[in-house]
Formats: C-alpha cells, structure tokens, sequence
C-alpha cells in the first residue's frame, strides 16, 4: 500500500493538533481533591464516555503521590450523557 505525505502527517502524533494535556487535563479547583476538566464538543446531544474518564483519571492521579499508577480501570456506559 502506498501511503501519502498527507497521510503520513496525519498519523504522526507530532503533527497532531490537539495537545493531549490540554484534550484531557485538569486544574484544581481550589479545594483539596477538587478539579475541573473542560467539556469537548463531540455535536448535539452527545458526550464521549472516554473523554470524561480519562479526565477523571487524571484527576485521581492528581491526588496520589507521583510514583502511584493505575493498573486497571473499568466502566460501563449504560446510558448516553447529556452534555449540559
């Protein structure tokens, strides 16, 4: 298969647009163990599960010294969010 510049580009994680800390930070909200994530617009009527997991994540790791890691997370979506 022949693969294009374009294409190339678009798969290189250095080209991408959006930076990663700033698609899934967090900054603390003033109060011990608080933190904020700002929403992604992913259309009307829609969130991304993943997206707030992941926020979620780092948060947790925003309250445990640096040298903890998480092993394993597990969630399931039964319901669509609503964005609001």
């Amino acid at each position: 298969m022949i693969v294009s510049d374009n294409q190339r580009r678009q798969s290189d994680p250095a080209q991408s647009r959006v930076n990663t800390q700033d698609l899934l930070g967090v900054t603390p909200a003033g109060v011990a163990d608080v933190f904020l994530g700002e929403p992604r617009d992913y259309g009307p009527l829609r969130i991304y599960g993943g997206h707030f997991l992941a926020q979620a994540l780092a948060a947790a790791f925003g309250t445990v010294a640096e040298n903890k890691l998480a092993h394993s997370l597990h969630a399931y979506f039964l319901r669509p969010g609503i964005p609001d």
